[in-house]
Formats: structure tokens, C-alpha cells, sequence
């Protein structure tokens, strides 16, 4: 029996991957954030090939930018969403994109061989993040 080769998307690897680590319909919160860098980075790959202005050197770079975002994301952001609040119920919350664009330029100053050009490309390259993760947030289970 032949088996005929299957046209590699994310949304296989992911929910192949995802798939694989659930048990009883749990995921460990490690897996989590592994799920999360992974999916990271390889937005982020892709956020390298199709936007310009966005450089990453490596695959490596992208994983520690992965990682870099991760952290700011967790640590910073709230801080700074709770500092604009004001600013952003205004805006009606539009104002939360320009902190994650200013996150991801933190980041891309922080690492070296991770460049944004400008404004523009910050924002496409976070807006792609964001859509990947959207889009594994709803193939993973709840606890």
C-alpha cells in the first residue's frame, strides 16, 4: 500500500504536534509555551519571507526572538496596557496594537540578527503573529 505524500501546512504540523501532547484532554503548561515559541518563530520565518523591512538572520534568532516576545508579552505588556488605559479606552483598545508594535521593536533592538526597518513593517510582523497564534489559540483545548 502506497501512501501518498500530504502537502505540508502549519495547520497540520500544528495540530499534529498539538494532538500529541494532550493527554486526557489537558495540555501541560509546558507544552504550552513550547507550543507557543515554536509557532512564534515560525510565524516569524514567515513574517521574514513576505514583509519587507523585517530581517532574521537564523531560524536560531527567530526561536530567541520567539522567546524575547514571549517575555515581554508576559511581563511588560501588562504594565503598560495598565499605564495607557486611559489612552486606550479612548481608542477602543486600538491603542493595544501600537504597544505590541512597540514590543516587537523592543525586541528586534534587543537581538541581534532580528531588524525591523520601521513602524509599517513592526506592524505586519505583528499582526501575522498575532493571526497564528488566533488561529493555534482555537486548536488547542481549554483545561
Amino acid at each position: 500500500m502506497t501512501r501518498t505524500p500530504e502537502r505540508f501546512s502549519l495547520k497540520t504540523f500544528v495540530t499534529v504536534y498539538v494532538q500529541a501532547s494532550i493527554e486526557d484532554g489537558m495540555m501541560s503548561h509546558m507544552t504550552r509555551i513550547i507550543v507557543y515559541v515554536a509557532t512564534s518563530a515560525l510565524a516569524l520565518l514567515i513574517a521574514n519571507e513576505i514583509i519587507p523591512g523585517l530581517t532574521i538572520d537564523t531560524w536560531q534568532t527567530a526561536v530567541f526572538a520567539a522567546v524575547v516576545l514571549g517575555v515581554l508579552n508576559s511581563f511588560v505588556k501588562p504594565i503598560l496596557i495598565l499605564l495607557t488605559l486611559p489612552i486606550t479606552l479612548i481608542t477602543l483598545g486600538l491603542f493595544i496594537l501600537v504597544i505590541n508594535v512597540l514590543l516587537f521593536m523592543t525586541a528586534a533592538w534587543l537581538l541581534p540578527g532580528f531588524a525591523v526597518a520601521g513602524f509599517v513593517p513592526a506592524a505586519l510582523g505583528t499582526i501575522l503573529v498575532s493571526v497564528v497564534h488566533l488561529f493555534v489559540g482555537k486548536t488547542q483545548k481549554a483545561d
